[in-house]
């Protein structure tokens, strides 16, 4: 008995609703390299760039390792192909000639100026920075109560997972370091399920898979806006 009344109160404290996502703290994540005091004169210094890519141009692309705690979610083959299967349409919009992987292996650092070079090396006039973060948790609704009985927590649906995956692409000249465009993609997934149906590891991989595919379009809309940007 002293065990049953432990874990209605275990469920009924943890019955609440969704603390949220600090979308601001995430999004640091998204930042290449570290943080640093900017003075000035490097504001003036960007004010002073100007783009120059020629055309078509060459495009490398760097995916940013980022595991967000779980291994899992790293940059895999399927993401990055979603990526480089844009060559077709970016050939197409007569911007792009080629379209090619910077592999990690050859960038010394995780700097902006680190990847730029390996980019040179490449051969790329531009790059192109994909970075991700995400977060997640679960929760128990009211419904949950009914897990006291055991056998409801097969079936009732009272166990909630929340999984966020924000994606960012930033658009670079691998010469000056000027930045002709930077977008955004985001992806939210609720799922309402028992909790032996309840994974945040499988919301967050579905989340990830979305975020990147509305990545993958607005990129395309992106280099093809360029024309007004030179």
């Amino acid at each position: 008995m002293k065990l049953m009344t432990s874990l209605l109160a275990l469920i009924v404290l943890s019955a609440c609703s969704s603390r949220g996502f600090n979308k601001e703290i995430l999004r640091q994540e998204l930042q290449v390299g570290e943080s640093r005091q900017v003075t000035d004169e490097e504001i003036k210094k960007v004010f002073e760039l100007k783009p120059q890519l020629p055309k078509p141009f060459k495009l490398g692309v760097y995916f940013v390792d980022n595991t967000h705690r779980n291994w899992d979610l790293r940059w895999n083959s399927e993401d990055k192909q979603m990526i480089m299967e844009l060559e077709t349409e970016l050939k197409k919009s007569g911007e792009v000639s080629k379209l090619f992987l910077i592999n990690e292996s050859v960038v010394n650092g995780k700097d902006l100026k680190s990847i730029r070079l390996a980019a040179a090396h490449h051969g790329a006039d531009a790059l192109l920075i994909i970075s991700s973060t995400s977060a997640s948790e679960q929760y128990q609704t009211k419904a949950a109560l009914s897990y006291i009985l055991v056998l409801p927590g097969f079936f009732v649906p009272g166990t909630v997972t929340d999984a966020l995956f924000i994606t960012r692409a930033a658009l670079w000249d691998v010469r000056n370091e000027y930045l002709y465009m930077a977008v955004e993609s985001e992806s939210f997934k609720r799922k309402k399920a028992p909790p032996i149906q309840s994974d945040e590891l499988v919301e967050l991989k579905k989340a990830k898979k979305d975020s990147v595919s509305r990545l993958s379009a607005e990129i395309l809309r992106m280099t093809k806006e360029m024309e007004t940007k030179k």
